[in-house]
């Protein structure tokens, strides 16, 4: 009986022994890595770094698909959205929103009041969202009315002049009678 002859049904069995090759995922962050992670193509759990904070942003990593091979993640930054209000008296006059990238905000007008002036106090768009009060300052109008005469005359009145009138005539002469003694 030759020993490399099979007769009859037989079942084979292969076994393969094949190393898994780990992956490396990469996280980055405004051009630094903020760190690794290693997968295989059984075990794909992997703990992503937190998203370094920039201020005035809100963070998250772009999508990424672990399938096999290095992959590198970027961070994607958008700007946040921040709300300025406009308050006069205590009531919102307007609102108007901003973000770090664009700072550019249509101011509403400052209500008026009558007897003040208004404007708007001082701020600086920075992050986070802000009221602006609205100030009003008394305009300034005199204690007593002025009290002196107006140098020429108004309306077409002739002025007033403490000094007697000249006349051409000649004062007319008194004489006293003469008496008859």
């Amino acid at each position: 009986i030759d020993s490399d002859v099979v007769e009859g049904d037989m079942a084979l069995v292969s076994k393969f022994m094949q190393e898994l090759r780990e992956y490396t995922v990469t996280f980055i962050a405004d051009g630094a890595t903020v760190g690794t992670a290693t997968y295989t193509v059984e075990d794909k759990d992997i703990e992503e770094p937190a998203v370094p904070e920039k201020e005035g942003y809100a963070g998250a990593w772009d999508a990424y698909e672990l399938t096999s091979g290095d992959v590198t993640v970027n961070a994607v930054y958008t700007a946040i959205e921040y709300t300025i209000t406009f308050v006069a008296d205590g009531a919102t006059v307007g609102t108007a929103t901003y973000t770090v990238e664009n700072k550019e905000i249509e101011k509403p007008a400052v209500p008026e009041k009558e007897g003040y002036t208004g404007v708007w106090e001082t701020y600086e768009l920075t992050t986070g969202d802000i009221t602006v009060n609205a100030v009003y300052t008394q305009v300034e109008t005199p204690l007593d009315p002025p009290t002196s005469e107006p140098d020429e005359p108004t309306s077409g009145e002739e002025p007033e002049s403490s000094e007697e009138p000249e006349s051409s005539e000649e004062p007319e002469s008194k004489e006293e009678p003469e008496s008859s003694e």
